[in-house]
């Protein structure tokens, strides 16, 4: 896959929405994918509240490295937050260009 297939729109991309969270109310992440054939595991992060625990989309991520396992690891994560934190942020990464 090459970044650009996805520039400017991510419905394609953010097959999970909306994630696992362990804080209903404000969740961390809402959404995301991974491809496979990059190893690239894409998220979106919650952006501001519209409306009781309603959020905009925020800023998306790109995690590079990302094994088959470690998506099925952070797909059933009970926080994504807490996976993000001890896993994919000790891999290369970069905000998302979507």
């Amino acid at each position: 896959m090459r970044r650009a297939d996805w520039y400017g729109d991510d419905s394609g991309l953010l097959s999970v929405r909306p994630t696992n969270t362990s804080d209903p109310g404000r969740p961390r992440t809402l959404a995301a994918g991974w491809d496979w054939k990059s190893g690239t595991l894409f998220v979106r992060f919650r952006g501001r509240e519209l409306a009781q625990g309603v959020y905009a989309d925020g800023v998306g991520y790109e995690y590079y490295n990302v094994s088959q396992a470690e998506w099925d690891s952070f797909r059933t994560a009970e926080s994504p937050g807490d996976y993000i934190n001890k896993v994919l942020n000790t891999k290369p990464y970069t905000p998302a260009t979507w």
